[in-house]
């Protein structure tokens, strides 16, 4: 995990998935890729045993902030991160795992 989820209230300290850098491109977008990238995610989770998964993006990317949004996932906080003025939104949701 990143130095900056040292001060995030995350709602659990058990080891988490951690959902870094997605992207769709330009062409793409709009056809519901991303969703199948995050469901996919954790789909991965769980057959790895993990029921917790902790994911970030930047506050300014309305797109993803409404995905993370619509699957569940909970706002739990905010970091600064690679020198970006504004703030990281910091999301995690509870799965079941296998």
């Amino acid at each position: 995990e990143p130095i900056e989820y040292a001060d995030v209230p995350w709602r659990q300290s058990a080891p988490a998935f951690v959902v870094h850098r997605m992207a769709v491109a330009k062409e793409a977008r709009g056809k519901g890729i991303a969703r199948k990238m995050m469901l996919f995610a954790e789909e991965m989770a769980r057959q790895k045993g993990t029921g917790y998964i902790k994911v970030y993006t930047y506050s300014k990317n309305p797109a993803m902030n409404g995905l993370l949004l619509s699957l569940g996932y909970e706002l739990v906080g905010h970091m600064r991160f690679k020198g970006k003025p504004a703030l990281f939104n910091c999301y995690d949701k509870e799965i079941s795992a296998v």
